[in-house]
């Protein structure tokens, strides 16, 4: 399996803001003479099971790395809705919204970003 890893620790703010965001692909990789290649799509990862043992597993893998730097910080790879926070969760922007915005350029999906994050925070 390949997956994208995006880590990012702070928020547009350069608040702290940890978060994780895995993108996998439902296709297998296997050797085939020295080179790595593709299969067909492996229907099981598409689980919602699979999905929150992974999710399970990688908590336990950050904690235990938190724990062991000395840092009281903490994953939880549960939802908001799931651990009952009263949170509105902000929108993805994306990169061109994103880029649009930096231009100066009207990016009606940052707006909408910027005013969640007004309601969230008063």
């Amino acid at each position: 399996m390949v997956v994208d890893v995006t880590v990012r620790l702070v928020n547009d703010r350069g608040e702290p803001c940890p978060f994780v965001n895995l993108l996998a692909t439902m296709r297998a990789v296997i050797a085939v003479g020295g080179t790595l290649r593709f299969t067909g799509k492996v229907r099981d990862w598409n689980s919602r099971a699979m999905l929150m043992g992974w999710r399970m597993a990688w908590a336990d893998s950050v904690n235990d790395g938190l724990r062991s730097a000395g840092s009281a910080a903490r994953g939880d790879h549960r939802s908001m809705a799931s651990r009952r926070l009263d949170v509105e969760p902000q929108i993805n922007v994306g990169v061109v919204a994103r880029r649009r915005h930096e231009r100066g350029l009207r990016s009606d999906r940052v707006i909408e970003n910027q005013v969640i994050i007004r309601r969230r925070t008063g």
